[in-house]
């Protein structure tokens, strides 16, 4: 907690070396240099509360409805005689 966004995400991306820290370096957005070592990795399981579980859930629903409507498009596109013309597209 209280790390810069860019930086967590960088750390969870570092390889873990087994017989030694693993030395990395980052620039951050505002300008501050950041050198950290991954040592270890800590693999245990966590049990989601019931928000996380509902958010879960809900993620899940949108994800299905996004892929559905996906289809519908996708299969309205195949039904239809389109013309794209990307080179128009800005």
């Amino acid at each position: 907690p209280g790390l810069p966004p860019q930086l967590m995400s960088e750390v969870f991306r570092t390889p873990v070396v087994e017989s030694e820290p693993n030395y990395q370096g980052l620039a951050l957005e505002n300008g501050d240099y950041v050198i950290y070592a991954v040592t270890k990795l800590h693999a245990e399981p966590l049990s989601p509360t019931d928000e996380e579980r509902r958010q879960m859930q809900q993620n899940l629903s949108r994800l299905r409805g996004d892929i559905a409507f996906i289809g519908y498009l996708q299969n309205l596109r195949d039904q239809a005689e389109i013309k794209f013309y990307p080179e128009n597209i800005n």
